[in-house]
């Protein structure tokens, strides 16, 4: 089942956790940050809320979620979802093959701070540019400032 927040200030997250109480968690956590949530629990939800207009802004995974493949490609050709931000058991997956993919890895036993931080970053990272720039699709998106 997929639930949505609004954003504060421009961003939305998605958030695909496997645990329901996990995932409320994270959206509760987040959401207090300003980020808009869409909240999701396999996959396959992953990938059509990856598949919105506006595009999200970056993606909050748990690396056990059922049809994590199938999640983390979209957009013609199967371009894979970016920016990603891997929530996992570790060390139990950290020989994962999705570990590879991602811009952050933090473990679910870290505070919830961590998480916030990786977020944070990640966003930084990738949205620095200027107003009207497209991304590999040709969507074009705003400018966001922190």
């Amino acid at each position: 089942m997929t639930r949505e927040r609004t954003q504060a200030h421009g961003y939305t997250l998605v958030v695909a956790e496997r645990n329901p109480r996990i995932r409320r968690f994270l959206e509760r956590e987040l959401a207090a940050e300003g980020y808009g949530i869409i909240a999701v629990g396999d996959g396959r939800e992953l990938r059509a809320a990856a598949g919105r207009r506006p595009r999200p802004s970056a993606y909050v995974v748990d690396i056990e979620i059922p049809y994590l493949e199938e999640g983390l490609k979209d957009g013609p050709g199967g371009h894979l979802i970016r920016p990603l931000v891997i929530h996992a058991l570790l060390p139990d997956t950290a020989q994962h093959p999705a570990m590879a993919l991602a811009e952050a890895v933090v473990g679910k036993d870290a505070d919830p701070g961590a998480l916030k931080r990786a977020v944070a970053r990640v966003l930084e990272k990738f949205h620095r540019h200027d107003d009207a720039a497209t991304d590999e699709w040709g969507d074009a998106e705003e400018r966001h400032e922190s």
